[in-house]
């Protein structure tokens, strides 16, 4: 309509009109179109990469023949339970696609203490590919978490052992046995090779009352313990929860949870379930630096602002994600301001040492049919989507059992796991963290350069899974198949994204192909292939004219209708 009309007009004026109103249009209409339709990650003076993406490499890629059958698709029966693993996926653009690595338990709704429970790698549509049986019988799950501690290692407890599982060789190295008391989580120092491990303790007051605490204490790869902290030391029987939490017949004070040991800074972050507090240990000294919740010593404040007493109730899995960001699972229970409260979340929390204040900076509220009362786990991935785990064995208003979610920076569901529970078992997940095999690029198909320019291109990069400690790779980068850089890189911490800075200088007119190859330190290698265009001076200049031969196009149709048109007027 507004084309018709604009010919309209034209078929009025004179032909030395219509030229001059051409003109005027050109440098009217094209700048605005051109700033509508081009990418401005396309202009050569700022260039920059946008889109996350990652290349997950095959698995039998890294592996030789003698272990490509280890890594074929599992049955469930083969292992010993019955499940099937259920996964939907909803945008499969902003799936952060992986490896889960999961903390499963099986458990016979008819025979009291008729548990197993199972470490699995399974790929993101639940297909499961390694497994590790942990334990039978009458336990706590969450006595048995996992650590990652490279890329083909897991620090793990079997049974009453502290064990290494290698799950790509499916090898077994034990550590040593832990005795008796020893709880939730495990924690490892690479550069002391010694692991932190959480401990019962207990204290029986003159009246009988017998109250329960922690300890943290360090290992040896022989089992020799040469550094320990009573947690009694700082937290007095006061603290215990109002609603009084017991463990059978006894106090329940502390009830730690969770350990992470930030090993670059030698800081330990340890989480009190029943204190509703977090607190930063200074490993060296034994110092307890601060505490955030309920008995801390920063003002906390909401994700709207809001001046709080409380962040979380009865939180899970405290992880360091930033320098000084934290992301945890609020379970919400015992909820000191609504007991009734359900509704469990993923938070984050951003510390500020200097004022002493702590921000909520993002959260997300799951629905009532997610509640989870214990257990949980909450990780932060690399493209800036959440994972969080609502592991218990049964919800609100449903009969789905484990479930997790994967959660985008505006709140939505990307991706879920979940176990249909059964007349005959129910199904629990206590932790689960996402990972590769192999590192992570940035990835951009095409870029465009003009000749005379000295190109540097910067490609963002991140280990494998979320590590607590830098790692050393090693890379290399091929121009038109020539290789021109290696070298060593080195991975940052807490999944946050390494720069790759490539300076090429000038190139020639064409097309080249740049490749780059990243490897972990247990070899494990990714491809990038990126297009380099270099020959384009400006991009406007080249959609410029292309809308000049457009016009150009138009005035020549104008003018043939003009002409038409008197011809037409002379004949009635």
């Amino acid at each position: 309509m507004i084309f018709k009309k604009y010919l309209q007009f034209l078929s009025k004026r004179e032909p030395y009109q219509i030229s001059l109103i051409l003109i005027i249009s050109s440098y009217i209409f094209v700048p605005c179109t051109i700033s509508f339709i081009t990418d401005s990650s396309l202009n050569p003076q700022i260039y920059t990469i946008s889109k996350l993406q990652q290349t997950k490499p095959r698995l039998d890629m890294h592996l030789n023949n003698h272990h490509k059958k280890s890594f074929t698709p599992i049955s469930h029966e083969e292992n010993g339970y019955l499940s099937t693993i259920l996964t939907n996926t909803y945008s499969p653009d902003e799936v952060f696609d992986g490896y889960n690595l999961i903390m499963f338990e099986q458990e016979n709704r008819k025979k009291k203490g008729d548990k197993i429970a199972f470490l699995l790698v399974a790929d993101i549509n639940g297909n499961v590919i390694a497994s590790k049986e942990i334990i039978k019988g009458n336990y706590l799950l969450a006595d048995y978490s996992a650590e990652l501690i490279n890329s083909t290692t897991i620090l793990l407890r079997i049974g009453s052992d502290l064990t290494l599982w290698n799950y790509v060789k499916d090898s077994i190295h034990t550590l040593f046995t832990l005795g008796e008391g020893h709880h939730h989580d495990f924690e490892y120092n690479p550069f002391t090779n010694t692991i932190l491990a959480l401990k019962k303790v207990y204290t029986t007051f003159p009246n009988g009352t017998k109250y329960r605490f922690d300890e943290i204490v360090e290992y040896n790869r022989e089992g020799d313990s040469v550094w320990s902290l009573d947690i009694r030391t700082f937290i007095p029987p006061s603290h215990w929860c109002p609603y009084r939490d017991m463990l059978g017949k006894i106090a329940d004070v502390t009830h730690a949870n969770s350990l992470f040991w930030d090993v670059e800074t030698d800081s330990i972050f340890l989480n009190l379930r029943n204190t509703n507090t977090f607190y930063k240990i200074n490993h060296k000294t034994k110092e307890v630096i601060w505490g955030i919740g309920e008995y801390g010593n920063f003002s906390l404040f909401d994700i709207n602002g809001n001046k709080r007493s409380n962040l979380f109730f009865h939180a899970h899995s405290i992880e360091k994600i930033a320098r000084n960001t934290f992301i945890l699972f609020d379970n919400d229970f015992h909820n000191q301001t609504d007991r009734m409260n359900q509704q469990s979340r993923m938070v984050e929390i951003k510390i500020n040492s200097e004022t002493m204040t702590a921000n909520e900076t993002w959260s997300w509220i799951a629905p009532e049919q997610y509640y989870c009362s214990y257990w949980g786990d909450a990780d932060r991935l690399p493209n800036g989507n959440r994972l969080g785990t609502f592991g218990t064995k049964n919800h609100p208003n449903t009969h789905v059992g484990a479930r997790a979610v994967e959660i985008n920076e505006e709140g939505e569901i990307v991706w879920e796991l979940y176990f249909e529970n059964s007349d005959e078992f129910t199904y629990g997940i206590y932790r689960m963290d996402r990972l590769l095999f192999s590192p992570i690029f940035a990835e951009e198909e095409e870029m465009i350069f003009s000749e005379e320019e000295n190109i540097t291109i910067q490609f963002k990069t991140w280990y494998n899974f979320r590590s607590k400690w830098k790692i050393n790779g090693l890379f290399s980068i091929f121009l038109n198949e020539k290789e021109i850089i290696t070298g060593i890189h080195t991975f940052n911490k807490f999944w946050r994204p390494t720069n790759l800075k490539v300076e090429l200088g000038p190139l020639i007119k064409g097309d080249h192909n740049l490749t780059l190859l990243l490897q972990d330190e247990g070899g494990h290698n990714t491809i990038l292939s990126v297009d380099i265009l270099v020959g384009v001076h400006n991009t406007n200049d080249r959609v410029k004219t292309d809308f000049f031969h457009f016009y150009l196009g138009l005035f020549c149709i104008t003018i043939i209708f003009r002409v038409l048109r008197k011809k037409n007027d002379h004949y009635p």
